[in-house]
């Protein structure tokens, strides 16, 4: 709770307090759970204050002071902190939608898992910091400074992010669907696997970018700078615009870009990227005829099943599946070769082998499966397919938890092919056809391509 002497100071008014500041530099105000909705606090010296879950909703503090101060869990909604200074402070868990930081000064600032969805932060300065697991969706982040910052697994769908400075962001995983970033630079700024679907990237600075695994869908790229840009394991057949884009330098386009565009990305993109016009000429002729497509796919397992997952891997490449397998020993760490994000979200299918010495082990990551699960939410899409070696019995029993969430039960609730006399031939046989089955019956093509695009105002 506040400590009540502090509070009786503040409430003599704005005036009064920071006199109070300026002759205690050395106390740190607790103002902890304090409530200060609808105050006036406009240029308030708060610099290092402790605000833990402060009641700040449709405060003013309009050039107030807050550098350094702990407002984890705080509630800014509605707030204005126009021409704020918030530079290092730490804004964990806190509520601002709706709120106004225009000019605000947020740099270096921990905003980690919080909520400024609806807020204004036009041409704020959020140099270095993180905002990882942040929901900025629809916030004005126009010409905002978002350079060098950690936007890892953060919410910008639908946001204005119109000529933001994004130089050398961390963008890896973000929701950037719908967004506009017209004229916005991104240069150096890694957009790893992130959600670009709908977005508006007309005129962009994509130079040195990297924007491998990126979703794509009526994306538009129109008049685009790139320069060494990073197009690897991407369909292109859905960027709008390509063909305008302008070339500084060449760009690199991987073979698995050109396998899952199945040939269809315009000549005069290529040409700009550096492609000879040889290659590039024997392009259709390798798509000619029905394409086949082509899932990646990782199997978990444990490193003592090898036998039968030599053997399903091997069938599956028969069938286009690109498959990889995780044989780490148990005392390596099983998830360590990719990093568990990764593998929620990269791979096409993941195969759950669920076997005595996975079950028995306590092998089988809960989070993992917890990321799996938010990723199949948010694509609509399901990626999990779960092998059976061990009894069901045990199966039954098996308990795995993440955050407090039993994952096993999750598993349980789907599909669970029956693998367990896997040595039988006829009966291997059996079980490969109604898993490939299963696999193949997934949507070939984003399941959202044919939704309501109405507004959408990109290429």
């Amino acid at each position: 709770m506040a400590n009540e002497e502090h509070l009786a100071i503040l409430r003599q008014g704005v005036e009064v307090w920071n006199k109070w500041r300026e002759d205690n530099p050395d106390i740190r105000p607790d103002l902890e759970e304090a409530d200060f909705a609808g105050a006036d606090l406009s240029e308030i010296d708060l610099g290092n204050a402790y605000l833990l879950k402060a009641n700040l909703k449709g405060a003013n503090l309009f050039k107030a002071y807050l550098h350094h101060a702990y407002l984890s869990e705080a509630d800014l909604t509605g707030a204005n902190l126009c021409e704020a200074n918030l530079a290092e402070s730490d804004l964990v868990g806190a509520y601002a939608n709706g709120a106004d930081f225009a000019d605000a000064e947020l740099r270096h600032a921990e905003i980690w898992d919080a909520n400024f969805s609806g807020a204004d932060l036009s041409c704020a300065s959020l140099f270095s910091s993180d905002l990882g697991y942040t929901n900025f969706s629809k916030a004005n982040l126009r010409q905002a400074d978002i350079s060098k910052a950690d936007l890892h697994f953060t919410d910008l769908g639908g946001a204005k992010l119109c000529e933001a400075n994004f130089e050398e962001a961390n963008l890896n995983l973000t929701n950037l669907r719908g967004a506009d970033l017209e004229n916005a630079n991104l240069q150096y700024a890694d957009l790893g696997r992130a959600d670009l679907r709908l977005a508006n990237l007309k005129g962009a600075d994509l130079r040195n970018a990297r924007l491998n695994g990126a979703a794509l869908l009526t994306t538009c790229f129109e008049n685009v700078k790139l320069a060494w840009t990073s197009f690897s394991f991407m369909d292109l057949r859905q960027a709008k615009g390509l063909d305008t884009a302008f070339h500084f330098a060449p760009s690199h386009v991987d073979i698995h870009t050109l396998y899952r565009s199945e040939g269809e990305i315009p000549e005069a993109f290529l040409k700009g990227a550096g492609i000879g016009s040889k290659f590039i000429s024997r392009i259709p002729s390798s798509f000619s005829g029905k394409p086949v497509r082509a899932y990646s796919c990782f199997i978990c397992h444990s490193s003592k099943d090898r036998d039968f997952l030599e053997k399903l891997r091997s069938d599956l490449y028969a069938n286009a599946f690109e498959c990889w397998l995780e044989l780490s020993p148990k005392e390596d760490g099983p998830w360590r070769a990719i990093e568990m994000e990764e593998m929620a979200t990269r791979f096409d299918k993941l195969l759950l082998v669920l076997s005595d010495t996975s079950l028995g082990e306590n092998w089988i990551d809960g989070q993992l499966l917890g990321l799996i699960r938010e990723d199949e939410d948010r694509n609509n899409r399901r990626k999990l397919f779960s092998i059976r070696l061990a009894d069901e019995d045990a199966v039954g029993a098996w308990k795995c938890d993440d955050r407090g969430k039993d994952m096993a039960a999750w598993v349980r609730e789907g599909a669970i092919h029956d693998f367990s006399t896997w040595k039988d031939h006829g009966s291997y046989t059996r079980a490969f056809d109604r898993l490939l089955k299963d696999l193949q019956a997934e949507p070939k093509t984003n399941p959202i391509i044919n939704e309501d695009l109405t507004g959408y105002q990109g290429g």
